[in-house]
């Protein structure tokens, strides 16, 4: 889950919930008594197994669906730069009472996906950067190659030797990090530079 502007969590991913599930977890508001927003609002790891206080402890959390099956509740914070902008939650139809080398377990798990959104974080910044050093030349080089162009068809609509398309295209590629055409109007499409 990610936490929105709105101060709410929204389901990113998931695996095994119905599509029930999913839609009655989308929208957690932070203000909820649940262990997602615990997990946020205290900056901590949250691990429930059944207990007779779960409604005491947490009103909201009957009114999620598929609630009434758990008998464990997993909630890690992610970060980004230091500060949480999401959680790892796993749920469990049977009771599981934490050990230490589970919790330590779980928080590697979240750290190392915090990592990685890091770095994607990170990579997507450094694109869109890298992407700003395009020339209007070489966007138009780009939609045209979207439209299955060759250099040489390329070459021929906007009047320039072949050559010229050739070392235009080996520009977009090292400034976009793409392998080839296929992958260089995949970035540049994810990047908003063409249709």
């Amino acid at each position: 889950m990610r936490l929105s502007p709105q101060a709410s969590l929204e389901v990113i991913d998931s695996f095994g919930l119905t599509a029930e599930q999913r839609d009655g977890w989308n929208n957690v508001p932070l203000e909820h008594d649940v262990p997602s927003s615990d997990c946020v609002r205290e900056d901590r790891l949250v691990w429930i197994a059944d207990s007779a206080d779960w409604e005491e402890q947490y009103p909201h959390l009957m009114h999620y669906p598929g609630s009434d099956k758990l008998k464990t509740l997993i909630n890690a914070p992610l970060y980004l730069t230091g500060s949480p902008i999401g959680v790892l939650g796993i749920m469990c139809g049977i009771e599981h009472k934490a050990t230490s080398e589970e919790i330590a377990f779980v928080d590697i798990v979240a750290g190392l996906v915090s990592l990685h959104i890091s770095k994607a974080q990170s990579r997507k910044l450094e694109l869109e950067e890298r992407s700003a050093y395009l020339t209007k030349r070489q966007v138009t080089i780009l939609e045209m190659i979207s439209r299955q162009m060759t250099n040489m068809q390329i070459a021929r609509e906007l009047g320039y030797s072949e050559s010229t398309i050739r070392h235009e295209t080996m520009r977009i590629y090292e400034l976009l990090q793409a392998s080839g055409r296929r992958d260089a109007v995949g970035i540049a499409r994810k990047l908003s530079l063409i249709k």
